[in-house]
C-alpha cells in the first residue's frame, strides 16, 4: 500500500474512531445551562453522560461479532444511521427525560465507528506498526475532540445548546459520506461461525491476562477523562467562576498536551518498545493524581492546582492508550472485529460506572476528581503488574515456609 494511501485511511479511520467522543466532547460546556433550561438538576445533566457510555458500550460487542461476520462497511452505515436518529432527538427534546433517551440512542449506534475503526487498523497492520498507526490515529483523535468543547461553547454562545446537536449532525452525515465513497471492505476473512463458537471466542479473550490487563489500564485512564469531563464543567464554571467559552478553550490546553503525548508514543514505541512506554505513562498517571489531591490540601480553590495535574495526567493515558490496544490485539489477528468489540465493551463500561460513581457526590471542589483519578491509577498499576506481584508473594511465602522448615 503507497504512503499516501495509508495516510488517507488513517485519516478515516481516524474520523471514524474519534466520532462517539466527539460526540460526547462537544456539548459539555453547556451541561450547566441544558439543567437550567430544562428545569432539572446537575445529577440528570450528568447522567447523559453515562447513559451515553452504556449504549457506547453495549453497541460495540453486537457491532463487533457482526463487523466480523457482514463486513466492516455494512455495520458502520447502520450504526451511523441509529447516530442521526438519536441526534434528531437530542435536537427536539422538551424535557430532560428525552434527552437521556437520545442521548442512549446516539451511543447505540457510535460503537459502530470505534469498532470498525480499530477492526479496520488490525486488518491492515500489527505488531509495532500497530502501535504507531494507533498512536498517530490518537493524535488526530484527541486534536479534533479538543476543539469540540469549544466550538459546542461558541455555538451555545451565540445560538443554544440545540444548536450543538444540529453541528454533530451535519458532522456524523459528513463522515458517513466520505465512508461512504473511500472506505473499503478491510475483512478479507469473514466469519461464518455460530454463536456457540463466538461465545468461545469470547470466554478466550476474558481468560487471556495480557488482554485483560492491557484492557483494564485502558480503561482507568479513560476512566479519568470523563470523570473530569462529568466534574470539570461545573467545577470550572460555577466554582472558579469561568465562562463558558474559556472552559471550551481548556480543552484545548488539555487536548494539545495529550497530542503532544500521543506523538512522543509514536517514536518511544520505536526505540524502546512498548511495556517501557506502559511504565512511563502509569508512572504519569499516579504521580499527576498525587499531584492533584496535595494541591487540594495546600492550595485549595486554584484553577491551575486543577489544570496543571489533569496535563500530566492526560500526557500519561497518551502513552497508554495506543499500546493497550495494541498489546491486547497482538494474539487475536483472526478475531480482530469480536477482541476490538470486547476490549471497546470493558473499557467504556468501566468508564460509564466510573462517571456515574462521581454524580453522586456535589461539585463543590476538586477532592473527588483528585480521588477518583489516584484509586484509578494505583489499581491501574497493580492490575498490569499483577502477575509479577503474585509471584512475588509466592516467592516469599515459599522462602517462609523453607524457614520454619528448617
Amino acid at each position: 500500500m503507497k504512503e499516501r494511501n495509508i495516510v488517507l485511511l488513517v485519516i478515516l479511520l481516524t474520523l471514524l474512531s474519534m466520532t462517539g467522543s466527539f460526540i460526547s466532547d462537544t456539548y459539555l460546556p453547556a451541561l450547566p445551562d441544558i439543567s437550567r433550561d430544562l428545569s432539572t438538576t446537575q445529577n440528570y445533566v450528568q447522567v447523559t453522560i453515562s447513559v451515553y457510555l452504556l449504549g457506547f458500550a453495549v453497541s460495540q460487542l453486537i457491532y463487533g461479532r457482526c463487523a466480523d461476520l457482514f463486513g466492516r462497511r455494512k455495520i458502520l452505515f447502520a450504526g451511523f444511521s441509529i447516530v442521526i436518529l438519536g441526534t434528531l432527538g437530542c435536537i427536539f427534546s422538551p424535557n430532560i427525560y428525552i434527552l437521556i433517551v437520545a442521548r442512549l440512542v446516539q451511543g447505540l449506534g457510535a460503537g459502530a465507528g470505534v469498532v470498525v475503526g480499530r477492526a479496520a487498523a488490525r486488518d491492515l497492520f500489527s505488531g509495532r506498526k500497530l502501535a504507531q498507526i494507533m498512536s498517530y490515529m490518537s493524535l488526530f483523535f484527541v486534536l479534533a475532540p479538543a476543539f469540540a468543547p469549544v466550538v459546542g461553547g461558541y455555538l451555545h454562545e451565540l445560538f443554544s445548546w440545540q444548536a450543538i446537536f444540529v453541528f454533530i449532525f451535519i458532522y456524523v452525515l459528513l463522515v458517513l459520506i466520505l465512508a461512504w465513497l473511500y472506505l473499503p471492505e478491510t475483512n478479507s476473512h469473514k466469519s461464518s461461525q455460530h454463536l456457540t463458537t463466538w461465545l468461545e471466542d469470547c470466554k478466550v479473550l476474558i481468560k487471556n491476562y495480557e488482554f485483560i490487563r492491557y484492557c483494564y489500564i485502558s480503561t482507568a485512564a479513560l476512566s479519568g477523562f470523563f470523570a473530569y469531563y462529568a466534574i470539570s464543567p461545573f467545577l470550572f464554571q460555577r466554582v472558579f467562576g469561568m465562562s463558558v467559552v474559556m472552559y471550551g478553550w481548556l480543552a484545548v490546553i488539555i487536548g494539545f498536551f495529550s497530542a503532544v503525548s500521543r506523538f512522543l508514543n509514536g517514536m518511544l514505541v520505536a526505540r524502546m518498545g512498548i511495556p517501557a512506554v506502559v511504565y512511563i505513562g502509569l508512572s504519569l498517571l499516579c504521580l499527576s493524581a498525587l499531584a492533584m489531591l496535595l494541591g487540594f490540601y495546600f492550595l485549595p480553590s486554584r484553577s491551575w492546582v486543577v489544570l496543571l495535574p489533569m496535563i500530566g495526567f492526560v500526557m500519561g493515558a497518551g502513552f497508554i492508550f495506543p499500546n493497550a490496544f495494541s498489546g491486547a490485539m497482538e494474539d487475536f489477528a483472526n478475531k480482530a472485529g469480536t477482541a476490538a468489540s470486547w476490549f471497546g465493551f470493558l473499557q467504556i463500561l468501566g468508564t460509564c460506572f466510573v462517571s456515574w460513581l462521581v454524580t453522586k457526590f456535589p461539585v463543590t471542589d476538586q477532592s473527588v476528581l483528585a480521588m477518583t483519578l489516584l484509586v484509578l491509577a494505583v489499581s491501574a498499576i497493580f492490575i498490569y503488574f499483577f502477575r509479577f506481584f503474585a509471584q512475588w508473594v509466592g516467592n516469599q511465602l515459599g522462602v517462609i515456609t523453607q524457614k520454619k522448615s528448617v
